[in-house]
């Protein structure tokens, strides 16, 4: 580019009429053109494709993670409940057969459709006697893994053989 530089004079009503002002021109060449050239809307095109993709995949993961966490919440919520229940049997009513049949709320089934129930019993007799209830609740992913949702023990001691 060609700069021209010119010294003018200039006269104006409110100032002296020696005062000096400094113009500058720019120049600029004739085959100059203004504007995106094909290659620079193609780059630009792709980066903003690449950018659109990842924010995409990134709010399929987020709304994955939201609908996992609900679904832990509510299965925690049921297997809460359900050793809320257990700790409120008196021990001679308590046996092994009626503790094994456990299903789900019809809330906690509308969130958890595929969670299935599982409860273990041991007894333990040392140091005192009582009782070592795992409950626990499953349900497969999207890909159809087992994971498990919620897992709770409870420990149900005898009469008089509390710690």
């Amino acid at each position: 580019m060609h700069r021209l530089l010119r010294l003018t004079r200039r006269r104006r009503s409110n100032s002296s009429p020696a005062s000096l002002r400094l113009r500058l021109r720019v120049k600029q060449p004739q085959d100059a053109r203004s504007g995106l050239t094909l290659f620079e809307l193609v780059v630009a095109l792709f980066v903003l494709t690449t950018a659109m993709v990842a924010i995409v995949q990134l709010l399929a993961v987020a709304a994955s993670q939201r609908r996992t966490i609900e679904q832990r919440r509510v299965a925690l919520r049921e297997t809460a409940n359900q050793a809320e229940r257990i700790s409120l049997l008196p021990w001679n009513e308590m046996q092994t057969a009626e503790l094994a049949t456990w299903d789900l709320s019809e809330e906690s089934r509308k969130t958890l459709p595929q969670a299935t129930t599982a409860m273990e019993i041991h007894e333990e007799s040392e140091p005192v006697k009582s009782r070592r209830i795992r409950l626990m609740i499953r349900s497969p992913n999207t890909v159809g893994q087992s994971i498990d949702l919620a897992d709770l023990t409870v420990w149900k001691f005898a009469p008089g053989g509390e710690p």
